[in-house]
């Protein structure tokens, strides 16, 4: 995954939480540790395992407004959308 997808998806976790860069950052880093920790577990592509940490985050936060229930979450619920997402449809 190339320094400018990362950028994009602090930039979208910015834009959505209307918070600074540094706190999309630090929430997109804790995504990132996440989504390495559930890829290396089911032995999926990290940056597939992260678009789902980050789309999960987005999705949370829409129906919530609140950063850290969305990030509790998204890490809550990454295992399931790795094994759906893994598995044949």
């Amino acid at each position: 995954m190339t320094q400018t997808r990362f950028d994009a998806q602090v930039l979208k976790i910015a834009a959505l939480v209307g918070g600074s860069l540094s706190s999309a950052r630090f929430l997109f880093q804790d995504l990132s540790a996440e989504a390495a920790f559930c890829a290396s577990r089911h032995r999926m592509a990290f940056c597939k395992v992260l678009d789902a940490a980050v789309d999960a985050f987005a999705i949370e936060y829409l129906r919530s407004a609140d950063t850290a229930q969305a990030h509790n979450a998204a890490c809550a619920r990454l295992d399931a959308i790795v094994l759906l997402r893994k598995s044949p449809h």
